[in-house]
């Protein structure tokens, strides 16, 4: 795609809210269209109320592209972005040489077709599939783009006119899909790409992938309730490693406030204190020590929280170390800090991240005397629905939790 597509696709056009039904948003489909009306079946869609948004990459490879992209174009409940693969179509329009790669792509079924047929295509791709959308909800909006967000602030889309080289940021790059440092996508609660085949839903940051077809032989349908559920004001979640200190403390509030919790702990749920009661719902590691669990909980979360004194140090260092080597969100809660400044701290990070799943570690009671109530205190300032009133927050108990 070397030259310029002529006429220009938009580059984001808003949905406004469904007040009536539900919005849908299908990964990429490749001509399978009778798995998507599979998908749709067992969801219940309703075509006279309900919405459904694709990602883009509609034909190619599968049995079914011309039918798959016509139904898409002729369905008026139904809304898609433009993919690599429309655009490779386009640009084989304005540049003939471009045909073979198109094949290898898999577009040789445009050779069964009339020109006119296929350039007829080609305008109404150009016609009705924009580069981005915006879906607005109620509860937060959500971007949809093929392969990833183009801009840091997706507000900025609004301002940008097409060209080539944006085009191919939202098409062909998934570059933030895999970089060590995760980036929030600013103007939008979350972002929904396809692009790149995997065998689950990737998440960094506030942004995902979920094209799934290649890899599952399904497509992935998901409501835009279950996006924003993915991104809630407060974690839905808690986990831990169990240990002493602030990890038994992120345990216990979770209990205490009826939030779901789990995690991973040592191999026998060995803890400073003994045996972890079997309350504690933690699936066990295969070491005993403390490298492996740490490392899983921090795969396995969304973000972590690392609620410490002084200095970061020991198995709080590491489980820093390992966010950072997996591309987690991380956010370090140093306890001498004025309260005022953690709660700052804290808003800041979790509009950014807004983690469903939240991993809480910290020094044990042992290594830190009186952090587990701290802990305690701190999850309450910042989990529960109330204002801080600016003092520190300080140890209570010096017991050995």
């Amino acid at each position: 795609m070397n030259a310029p597509l002529q006429p220009a696709l938009a580059v984001n056009h808003r949905l406004a809210a469904n007040s009536q039904g539900t919005d849908w948003v299908c990964s990429d489909l490749h001509g399978h269209l009778p798995l998507l009306k599979e998908r749709l079946n067992k969801a219940g869609f309703n075509p006279q109320i309900d919405r459904l948004i694709l990602l883009g990459d509609l034909t190619d490879r599968g049995p079914c592209s011309l039918e798959t992209l016509n139904w898409v174009l002729d369905s008026p409940f139904c809304y898609s972005v433009a993919g690599n693969h429309e655009l490779m179509l386009l640009a084989a329009q304005e540049r003939p040489e471009l045909a073979q790669k198109r094949r290898q792509m898999g577009g040789c079924w445009t050779d069964n077709l009339s020109p006119d047929q296929v350039r007829t295509l080609a305008v109404r791709i150009q016609q009705n599939l924009p580069l981005t959308l915006t879906i607005e909800h109620p509860r937060g909006d959500i971007g949809i783009v093929h392969a990833q967000s183009p801009m840091d602030d997706w507000q900025s889309l609004d301002s940008l006119i097409f060209s080539e080289s944006l085009a191919k940021r939202c098409t062909w790059d998934w570059s933030r899909s895999y970089q060590p440092v995760t980036t929030h996508i600013h103007g939008i609660t979350a972002v929904v790409s396809g692009h790149i085949g995997a065998d689950q839903i990737i998440r960094k940051g506030n942004q995902l992938w979920i094209d799934t077809l290649e890899m599952t032989g399904c497509p992935t349908l998901l409501s835009v309730s279950e996006i924003l559920s993915m991104f809630p004001e407060r974690p839905t979640l808690l986990m831990s490693g169990g240990q002493t200190g602030v990890d038994r403390a992120a345990l216990d509030w979770a209990i205490t406030n009826n939030l779901e919790h789990g995690g991973w702990c040592p191999a026998g749920r060995i803890a400073a204190d003994g045996v972890l009661d079997r309350r504690y719902q933690l699936s066990e590691t295969e070491s005993n020590g403390y490298r492996q669990r740490n490392k899983l909980n921090v795969q396995h979360s969304d973000a972590t929280l690392i609620i410490y004194r002084g200095v970061l140090e020991g198995g709080s260092r590491l489980t820093q170390e390992f966010a950072n080597k997996f591309g987690k969100a991380c956010r370090p809660l140093n306890l001498d800090t004025p309260t005022d400044q953690i709660l700052s701290q804290w808003l800041a990070w979790r509009t950014t991240h807004r983690p469903a799943k939240l991993n809480v570690a910290g020094p044990s009671e042992a290594r830190c005397p009186g952090i587990y109530q701290q802990a305690l205190a701190l999850l309450d300032l910042l989990l529960l629905p109330h204002a801080t009133d600016g003092k520190h927050v300080k140890a209570t108990n010096h017991g050995t939790q």
